[in-house]
């Protein structure tokens, strides 16, 4: 047996040891608690699970065309006819990528055709003469004039080179009231640079969509010209294609873009309807007609599909755009959400603790939450404590998206994101019940109107029609009969009388109006 001392471990020492492996432990232990997961590709999370585009990411373009054009076909989608209306490059420069043409089902129309001449002091050139100062100030003039004449009635003699202007529409036009007889409207959205390369959904092009006011303003002049002349029907046919477009993109849109394009259709062909009964005083037939084709079809917008999947996909195709361009150090390709760099660069410098798959399933459940009051709150036929209860919870919604001490990087990251998103939706969704109120007013209209022609005066109350109330006080509607007509008036959001019997004034602050003067 060796007679050397056993080896032994001084105190000090083994107690450094000791220090080192509890430090080193607790340092991976620490670690692991604040590295984020790896990201994870789910339901909860991404929502999309496959397929991967070239670039590695979810492709989100892929199953939302699938889901958008469901049961579509080229005969029945409004859409086709009306890139016909406008050819292949609605708003000039490059034309729509292949891609779209292909999810459209048809080829690309010709660059030459009998397409939408919607500028009018470009078309009337012949028109304008002199010098450059005088040419802007003629142009001007022209789109004064157009403006004018959409809004009263008016014959040819008062402005012939504008009817002449109509007349040379009059083919692009026939075709959009065809487009619209269609039952159902799909806009693909593709997001392509001028390579071909795939882009994030948020750059999407919408030309189509934006040209659809052009329809709407050509038709509004050429329904007061045919109102002018006598042609009350056809000035009526012109007004229901508006009115139609304006349905097919609330009930279908693609995005709260072309929603609200959809909304400021309907309000131009609501009001456009009022000034055609009252000037053209129809005959119980003429308005049963009428009241029959404004009935036809009633209009709801699906917010399931526009902000349960149209806006859902956006927004986690941006939120991924975003991981991905923090980790590569660049800016986003969405552009606008982050162009402010103090809200950008808060966000970088905190980006390695930022927990994505808690940041997609936030914003998967308030899309959810948001969806599902909003809903309830638009609803036809919702009582006043439902809207009520709806708009309190989403104000709810807002209120705790505001900044707090206390978040967290990927708290903080998805509150930038939606308090920029739900904001924006509560504003449509009260023009959503803007529109609807208007709407019901159109159809109380039609009962009036029938009582005027039946019993030779308005009644003294609409209580027998059974009217709604009023979607925002939950109040009877208001309405008054005048020596020589009515009014139906909502206080609208505000909940302000802010119309007060101005008859001479065309806008009425909050409040939604609907007048019926008998001249």
């Amino acid at each position: 047996m060796s007679n050397e001392p056993p080896f032994r471990i001084s105190p000090p020492i083994a107690a450094l040891g000791l220090f080192a492996l509890v430090a080193i432990g607790f340092g991976i232990w620490f670690a692991l608690q604040k590295a984020p997961p790896a990201l994870e590709i789910s339901e909860k999370t991404t929502v999309v699970t496959t397929p991967l585009d070239e670039r590695g990411r979810i492709d989100y373009e892929t199953p939302l065309n699938d889901i958008l054009g469901a049961a579509v076909t080229p005969e029945s989608n409004a859409m086709v006819l009306l890139t016909r209306v406008f050819g292949p490059r609605p708003e000039g420069g490059r034309g729509m990528p292949a891609d779209w043409w292909k999810r459209l089902g048809v080829e690309e129309p010709p660059e030459d055709g009998e397409y939408l001449k919607d500028d009018s002091a470009k078309w009337l050139n012949d028109f304008i003469v002199g010098d450059n100062g005088e040419e802007t100030i003629r142009r001007q003039a022209i789109r004064d004039e157009e403006e004018t004449l959409s809004r009263e009635p008016w014959k040819t003699a008062d402005s012939p080179h504008m009817a002449e202007w109509l007349k040379a529409n009059d083919k692009p036009l026939s075709l959009a009231a065809d487009a619209v007889k269609r039952p159902q409207y799909f806009h693909p959205l593709i997001a392509r640079d001028k390579d071909g390369n795939k882009q994030d959904l948020f750059n999407a092009l919408l030309p189509y969509c934006q040209k659809m006011r052009a329809i709407a303003s050509l038709l509004s002049s050429r329904s007061m010209w045919h109102l002018g002349e006598g042609r009350a029907d056809a000035a009526w046919a012109d007004v229901m294609t508006i009115h139609r477009l304006g349905g097919l993109m609330i009930q279908n849109p693609c995005s709260l873009i072309e929603y609200l394009v959809g909304v400021a259709l309907r309000s131009v062909a609501l009001h456009k309807m009022v000034k055609i009964i009252e000037v053209a005083k129809p005959d119980l037939p003429q308005l049963t007609r009428w009241k029959s084709e404004f009935q036809a079809k009633p209009v709801n917008p699906n917010w399931e599909k526009m902000l349960g999947v149209c806006e859902r996909y956006m927004g986690l195709d941006t939120l991924l755009s975003i991981k991905e361009s923090l980790e590569n150090r660049n800016k986003p390709q969405g552009g606008g959400i982050f162009d402010a760099e103090k809200e950008f660069g808060s966000i970088r410098s905190n980006r390695a603790s930022i927990d994505w798959n808690d940041v997609l399933k936030t914003y998967n459940d308030h899309n959810y939450e948001l969806t599902k009051q909003v809903v309830l709150m638009t609803r036809r036929g919702a009582q006043h404590e439902q809207r009520s209860s709806a708009q309190v919870a989403l104000n709810d919604l807002e209120r705790s998206l505001q900044p707090s001490s206390a978040a967290n990087s990927s708290q903080h990251l998805t509150r930038t994101i939606l308090k920029l998103f739900i904001p924006a939706i509560l504003k449509v969704a009260q023009t959503s019940l803007r529109i609807e109120q208007h709407t019901v007013f159109m159809n109380l209209m039609f009962d009036l109107e029938e009582h005027r022609l039946q019993h030779g005066s308005y009644p003294e109350t609409v209580d027998q029609f059974n009217p709604p109330r009023d979607y925002f006080t939950g109040e009877p509607i208001r309405y008054k009969r005048l020596p020589n007509g009515y009014y139906l008036q909502s206080v609208g959001q505000n909940k302000i009388d802010d119309f007060k019997e101005q008859f001479g004034e065309p806008h009425h602050g909050d409040d939604i109006v609907v007048k019926m003067i008998r001249k």
